[in-house]
């Protein structure tokens, strides 16, 4: 078997179309994502090329936000992020901080870390095609917008509004521009921001159940 290291040194450019796919693959394999102490390990060993780190740093967060594990995904954030200034993370890193801000927002009900979080997945559309090609910016932004759906009054309508827009670019692209078979995910935010209207007055179970089983996808 090939070590969790070589594996992880085989994904080198952080701005790449595939990057943050080819990481999902690595830590929901079988082999490769049951001991987080590995990645970890990687992580800090301060002899490791930075690229490696970042790579183990971005497997535990999107394991971490896949199954809202919001308490590993704050201290994984406030230990680690400051190790990635450079040029070439910044895309992800603000995505990083727009989830981070997220699961804040829902930990405390708060409206400012909600706006925070929405600022830096902006802030990530906005770099799109500039510093990275990766389209899950636009689905990360409705991403956000659709997880505060549990929570009185957080929700702006204009935030609806720009977050269908994105998801609609997201399809455009994924299918029309690149011409790749229809990714799942993007449907179902879709289809969630169609209940949106009908559910979130009625405080649906069901609507908030789709919500839960949206992040298993």
């Amino acid at each position: 078997m090939i070590s969790l290291k070589k594996k992880l040194l085989e994904i080198k450019d952080p701005t790449s179309d595939n990057y943050t796919a080819e990481l999902k693959n690595i830590i929901f394999d079988k082999i490769y994502g049951k001991k987080e102490e590995m990645y970890y390990a990687i992580l800090k060993k301060e002899s490791n090329d930075l690229k490696l780190r970042f790579s183990a740093f971005y497997c535990l967060f999107t394991k971490y936000r896949r199954f809202e594990q919001k308490y590993q995904l704050f201290n994984l954030v406030e230990t680690y992020i400051h190790l990635f200034s450079e040029d070439k993370y910044i895309y992800l890193v603000d995505i990083v901080y727009s989830q981070y801000y997220k699961f804040k927002a829902l930990d405390i009900n708060d409206t400012k870390c909600y706006i925070k979080s929405l600022e830096y997945a902006q802030k990530v559309i906005s770099n799109y095609n500039v510093i990275s090609k990766n389209i899950g910016c636009f689905n990360n932004y409705a991403d956000i917008v659709i997880s505060m759906a549990s929570v009185d009054g957080i929700i702006r309508k204009k935030d609806v509004k720009k977050a269908l827009e994105y998801v609609d670019r997201a399809i455009f692209i994924q299918e029309k521009e690149k011409k790749l078979p229809p990714y799942a995910n993007y449907y179902c935010s879709k289809a969630l921001y169609t209940l949106f209207k009908k559910n979130i007055q009625k405080r649906n179970k069901w609507f908030y159940w789709l919500l839960h089983m949206k992040g298993q996808i």
